[in-house]
């Protein structure tokens, strides 16, 4: 019973890091995209 219980647990700790993630790194590519475009912007 407590197997159950402490597998539910792992399960949702597993999905919640697993947005926190997505949330990282649709942030990073965001900024890097930024940075890209200023970086073309000042080369022409």
């Amino acid at each position: 019973m407590a197997f159950s219980v402490y597998f539910v647990v792992l399960r949702n700790m597993v999905r919640l890091l697993g947005m926190v993630i997505a949330m990282m790194t649709s942030v990073i590519v965001e900024k890097i995209t930024v940075l890209y475009s200023l970086c073309s912007e000042l080369a022409k």
